[in-house]
Formats: C-alpha cells, sequence, structure tokens
C-alpha cells in the first residue's frame, strides 16, 4: 500500500519513471531562453523606461556630468563608498549624457539578467530533490518569473539610483552558482570566478558583506561528503577563503571613508533596540512576499494584537499551515520529507543572512520607501515559494493554476506602482521646468517648500538644486536653497501659505501629508513653531535680491520678489 501512495503521489509532481529519479545536470544547463527573462523584463517595466530623473538621480549622475568621479559621498550621514555604482553611472552618463532613457535601460536590462540568474540558481538548488526534468525546470522558471514581476522591486529597477541594489545582487548570485560549481566539480576556476564576483559585490554595496555566511550554508547542503564532520570541516574551509576578501574591503572602505561605520550613521545602524529589530524583521518578510499595502489597513499592521482581524486572520493560516503539514505527513516518507525540509531550511536561512546587513534600516509596508533593501533577499522568498507551493500541492495542475494567479496579481501591482513612479517623475520634470524658467539667474532662489515623495516615491527628496543647475538649459541657476520637504498622497494635495501679521503660516490641508524635513537654522527664515502639518516662520535678514517659491496642488508659484 505505501508502494502505490509513493508511485501516485511522485507522479503527480511530474516524475516520469519513480521518484528517485534525478536528471542529469547536463539536461539543466541551459535555460529554455536566456533571452526570455531579458524581454519580459522590458514588457514589465516598458512604462517607466522614458520617466525622468528623480531625487538622488540628480546628485548621482550630476556629480559624474561635472567631472567628479570620486568614489565617496554623503560624508554627512557616515558616507558611502560603492565606487562599481559610480563607474556604471560614468559609463551611462559617458553614452546618454542627461537622457534619463539610456539609464533606465541599463536599470531594466540588469533586472532581467538577475532574473535569470533565479531561474539558474534554481535549477541548482534543485538538483538533489527527487523531482523530475519537467518538473524542476517548471519550479525554477516560476521561481525567476516570481522575482522578474515582484511589485516589491520597483524601487529598485524603477529607480535609476535603485541600480546599487542590481549591481550587487548580479554578482552576488553570479557568486553563488560559480561556489556550487566548485562544490560539484571542484574546478579552481569557479572558485576563482565566485571569489572575483563577491569582490565586485561588495565595490558595488557593502550589504553583500552576508555572502560568505550564505555561501558557507550552501556548501553544507551541496557537499557530496557523506560525513557529518567532513562536510562541515571542507565547507567551512571553502567559504573561509572569502574572509580575507571581506576584510581587505573592510580596511579600503575605512581607508576611503575615514570611519568604520559609515552608511546612514549610528542612529539606524546600531539601533538594536529588540522591538525595532522585531518590526524591521517582519516588516521585511512581508514586503519580500506581497506588494505595499492599502494605506487602510495601517490600524491592522500597525497594532496588531489590538486588531480582531489580524488576529483572526492569523489563526485562520495557522490551522491551515497545521492541516497542510498534517496532510504532508501522511504522503510523504521520513527520509522524502527530510530532503525537502533541507532545502527549505536552506532557503529561510539564505533569506535571514541576506538580509542582517540591511535590517535596521527603515521600510515601508504602505509605500516603496526602503523597499529596496529586500531586492536581494527575495531571491530567496521567490524560490521558497515556487518550491513550497510545489510540494504541498504535489499537483500539477493545481500548482500552476495557483502560481499563474500569483504572476497576475503580481503583475498587476507592478503596473499600478509604476504608474506612480511615473507620475512622480512627471512631477519631477514639471517642478524643475516651471523653476527654471520663472526663476531669475542672478538672484538667490528660495523654495519654501517641495514634495519630498509621492506616495513613497521619491521626488526631490535630494537633487533639487542640482537639477535646477545641471539639468536644464533655459537658465543657469547657481544658487538654489530648499527650506522644507514633504510628503504628498496626490498632485491635487493643497498646501495653504498666509501671512500673519509679520511672519507666515505655511499648512499641508490633506492629513496624510506631513512634513519630511524642516532646515532650521536656515538662511533668511526663521522657524517659530512647527507640527507634522505645519511651521509658522519668519523672514530675517534675506540676501540682497532673492525670490521665494512654494509648491502647491502640483505647481510651483513665486511668492515675493525683494530687492534690496
Amino acid at each position: 500500500m505505501r508502494d502505490e501512495k509513493d508511485t501516485a503521489s511522485s507522479n503527480s509532481l511530474g516524475d516520469s519513471s519513480t521518484s528517485s529519479f534525478i536528471p542529469h545536470p547536463s539536461s539543466l544547463r541551459s535555460p529554455p531562453s536566456s533571452l526570455l527573462f531579458i524581454i519580459l523584463s522590458f514588457i514589465a517595466y516598458y512604462s517607466v523606461l522614458n520617466s525622468y530623473f528623480l531625487s538622488d538621480d540628480f546628485v548621482q549622475i550630476g556629480k559624474v556630468l561635472e567631472g567628479d568621479w570620486s568614489v565617496t559621498w554623503a560624508h554627512e550621514t557616515g558616507g558611502f563608498f560603492r565606487p562599481l555604482f559610480i563607474l556604471s553611472c560614468i559609463v551611462d552618463a559617458f553614452l546618454w549624457r542627461e537622457n534619463p532613457f539610456g539609464y533606465h535601460l541599463t536599470n531594466t536590462l540588469l533586472h532581467g539578467v538577475n532574473s535569470l540568474l533565479v531561474y539558474s540558481l534554481t535549477l541548482k538548488l534543485l538538483q538533489r530533490q527527487k523531482l523530475s526534468s519537467e518538473a524542476l525546470r517548471a519550479v525554477a522558471l516560476v521561481a525567476g518569473l516570481l522575482f522578474l514581476l515582484h511589485p516589491s522591486h520597483t524601487e529598485t529597477v524603477s529607480w535609476i539610483t535603485g541600480r546599487v541594489d542590481l549591481l550587487p545582487t548580479l554578482l552576488c548570485l553570479t557568486a553563488m552558482l560559480g561556489y556550487i560549481s566548485y562544490t560539484e566539480t571542484r574546478r579552481v576556476l569557479s572558485l576563482v570566478l565566485s571569489l572575483m564576483s563577491f569582490a565586485l559585490a561588495l565595490l558595488a554595496k557593502e550589504s553583500a558583506a552576508s555572502l560568505p555566511f550564505i555561501l558557507f550554508a550552501a556548501g553544507l547542503y551541496f557537499s557530496p561528503l557523506e560525513k557529518r564532520k567532513a562536510t562541515l570541516l571542507e565547507s567551512l574551509k571553502t567559504s573561509a577563503l572569502f574572509l580575507p576578501v571581506l576584510f581587505i574591503f573592510i580596511l579600503v572602505r575605512r581607508a576611503a571613508l575615514g570611519v568604520w561605520l559609515g552608511g546612514y550613521g549610528a542612529s539606524q545602524h546600531l539601533n538594536f533596540s529588540p522591538g525595532w529589530i522585531r518590526d524591521r524583521f517582519l516588516q521585511a518578510c512581508l514586503r519580500s512576499l506581497v506588494p505595499a499595502l492599502p494605506l487602510e489597513l495601517s490600524p491592522v499592521f500597525l497594532k496588531p494584537l489590538q486588531s480582531p482581524i489580524f488576529i483572526i486572520g492569523a489563526l485562520a493560516c495557522t490551522a491551515l499551515i497545521i492541516l497542510i503539514l498534517r496532510r504532508r505527513r501522511r504522503l510523504d516518507d521520513a527520509t522524502e520529507r527530510s530532503e525537502k525540509n533541507k532545502l527549505v531550511w536552506l532557503l529561510v536561512i539564505m533569506f535571514m543572512l541576506s538580509l542582517l546587513p540591511v535590517m535596521n534600516l527603515r521600510l515601508s509596508i504602505f509605500d516603496t520607501q526602503g523597499e529596496r533593501f529586500v531586492y536581494w533577499p527575495s531571491v530567496f522568498t521567490s524560490i521558497l515559494v515556487a518550491y513550497v507551493t510545489f510540494i504541498l500541492l504535489r499537483s500539477m495542475k493545481w500548482w500552476i493554476a495557483l502560481m499563474l494567479c500569483v504572476l497576475i496579481f503580481y503583475s498587476v501591482s507592478l503596473y499600478r506602482t509604476n504608474q506612480t513612479w511615473r507620475e512622480a517623475a512627471n512631477l519631477s520634470r514639471s517642478i524643475r521646468d516651471e523653476l527654471s524658467r520663472a526663476a531669475t539667474p542672478e538672484k538667490t532662489l528660495i523654495v519654501i517648500n517641495a514634495p519630498d515623495n509621492l506616495r513613497g516615491v521619491p521626488v526631490y527628496h535630494n537633487g533639487l538644486e542640482d537639477a535646477l543647475r545641471l539639468f536644464q538649459k533655459s537658465a543657469r541657476i547657481e544658487r538654489v536653497r530648499v527650506w522644507s520637504l514633504h510628503g504628498i498622497q496626490s498632485l491635487n494635495d493643497e498646501v495653504e501659505l498666509k501671512r500673519e501679521g509679520d511672519a507666515y503660516a505655511l499648512r499641508l490641508l490633506r492629513s496624510a501629508d506631513g512634513f519630511t524635513k524642516v532646515s532650521d537654522p536656515f538662511d533668511c527664515l526663521q522657524v517659530l513653531e512647527r507640527s507634522n502639518n505645519a511651521v509658522r516662520f519668519r523672514l530675517d535678514s534675506c540676501p540682497e535680491g532673492f525670490e521665494l517659491f512654494f509648491f502647491n496642488a502640483g505647481k510651483m508659484y513665486r511668492v515675493i520678489d525683494i530687492e534690496r
């Protein structure tokens, strides 16, 4: 009776003969089409290919256009050292100058290549599982497509500056594939390729530092040695070769920045309070699986233990998982279950290790802010979703139907989010054009307020000064000062600026909007009172000849023009 059950089970998973069939590695070397993921990447992101620059784009690309090729920046917050990212900007600036299309072209191409590498990595990881060649390719293809269409990847792909996560992910995936190839063949060339890819990944972004530990876990999974102690020592010895590379990078980075920490500063990187870490981890887990949630659900997720909806949903999910696991226990024997569990735990561990370097950084579950931090970790959740649903459903037909539903949901969410990115890019361009037409070049331009972000998409969180100096030719404006920034939910969000005696009151009329930055002290604007939605200020000793502008309902307006 046991044999009949096992045979039926293996057939439902697509095995062509018996449950012990493992495809020969030579049959898995090439994807169905190397161009498939590239083409699909351009289809998925076609709506933003012509989008304008946003926020940090003006700073990074502007620096390169001015001839500043320094590999460090943002020393006021700690500093960044990412020379490979700067090199990619230099190449694009040489080819495209101020045309954003070429920069988006590069991002979209890199994302397509990364999705192809996720497909290839999934093939490698599944070789030890008892799956037919057809089933293995199907799971790998779905994993690659889940990664390609993931709606939490827009900040990384649609924002040119998001390339800072595209590059290290590409190189980390290359390093993983080289390392796995070495564990299988013991070819030194594969190990050298892996080491070189790791070194380049660190030069793209320091978050690649967790890769040696990910490779150690992979080594334990792939090692052909049967003895547990020998397997541990062999994996430890091989992965330890990556530590000197990491140590040299740390020293070089320290010499370049002049500090050990760098990045976003101690307030974020050294915040190890249990509540903060718990919230960041749970948010990262959620965003690595689903798109940004509607703001209306904030009562459910911001205080989940006080929400009956959340508690009922959590209990229902727990009950469903228990039922599925009980059913799986009846259908799979202990050996088969153990082999599947090893891969599931490997993917979970890899996800957690890849998340460690960015665990302390802010990530929103209600908009796109910070979702770039889960780009690399979502490699493992994409594979995990494809594989776990496959082994639990045990029916190729039902699994394909479920994955099609998920991919359609991802595609629709991705398209809707990219519409916001396109809208923010149009706003960025219109603000630049309005100010360049209205401002007088020889005067000091003071912008009272500007949009920091549109529903989480950065507009001018940084870079308005650079946009006016370097990215328009109607009037070269050298002196630009931005006093305050605020988030907006739509282009129609109104701002009220009223004179009250010798002071001004600036109010955001939509309750969901709020100030993200108010400079104090500032050149000639003195803050009198401030709240989340309002600021009172007084003009005090403004420079000789200045112009004052403010942002309201999607447009910039001149406030005052005083000659002294």
